[in-house]
């Protein structure tokens, strides 16, 4: 579904993503892990066309896809939930997750969706006249990441999505994209909760300073000793 190819992406003159290359296959769950400004939220934002890469290719459906603009990027599928749990504070739920419908013009096929999200996540349904700005930081998250989904993607892109979040509702997170998996979306996620994200992943792309140093099933990782060490302390 998605191929990167040796992209490289540079903030003035400081070298971010060094020649970093993954692939993302159709169905699967995937994760890039890795330390704080690894460069995990620049590799999504570059997929997204929010950064440019001087260097490299990127496909999407054996297309290339890196010299669109960020609307044709979405248009294709691809849908971005950013770090941050941002969402529009003055609309209601229900207009939030409009908003995230904008690119489809089916309006019944929208409240489908509309219906669906509320029932994978049951508290934006009861809520959904209530404004963002009324909500906690786990239900923005919800709200946030159903956003994405009213997009009805071929490929969600998740940056964080438990940051600042309680270890409860992190784990609760998580483990809604896993659900979000089974149901047929395919998710690139990055995250810094190694070991509970690497639990559930088909793959793991393991970044530090910009490169990918290791990759794997998400399970082989947790064993390899350079994980164990760096980011579980074992």
């Amino acid at each position: 579904m998605l191929k990167v190819n040796d992209i490289s992406v540079r903030y003035d003159l400081i070298s971010v993503l060094d020649n970093v290359s993954f692939l993302v296959e159709e169905g699967q769950f995937v994760a890039i892990v890795g330390a704080n400004s690894a460069g995990k939220t620049t590799i999504l934002k570059t997929l997204s066309a929010l950064v440019s890469a001087f260097q490299g290719t990127i496909e999407f459906f054996n297309e290339r896809i890196d010299h669109l603009p960020p609307y044709e990027i979405a248009a294709k599928g691809i849908s971005h939930v950013p770090e941050g749990r941002r969402i529009f504070d003055k609309l209601t739920i229900k207009e939030n997750l409009l908003v995230g419908a904008h690119v489809r013009d089916d309006q019944q096929d929208v409240l489908e969706t509309l219906e669906e999200m509320y029932a994978l996540f049951p508290i934006l349904k009861q809520r959904q006249t209530q404004k963002g700005e009324t909500l906690s930081g786990g239900e923005r998250q919800q709200l946030a990441i159903a956003r994405g989904l009213m997009a009805k993607p071929r490929l969600l892109m998740l940056d964080e999505p438990s940051l600042g979040l309680s270890p409860i509702l992190s784990n609760k997170v998580i483990h809604t994209c896993e659900e979000i998996r089974r149901k047929g979306t395919t998710i690139l996620i990055v995250e810094q909760k190694v070991t509970e994200v690497l639990k559930l992943v088909d793959r793991g792309y393991v970044l530090q300073r910009g490169q990918i140093i290791m990759e794997g099933k998400g399970e082989e990782l947790l064993e390899s000793d350079l994980i164990r060490k760096a980011y579980l302390g074992l």
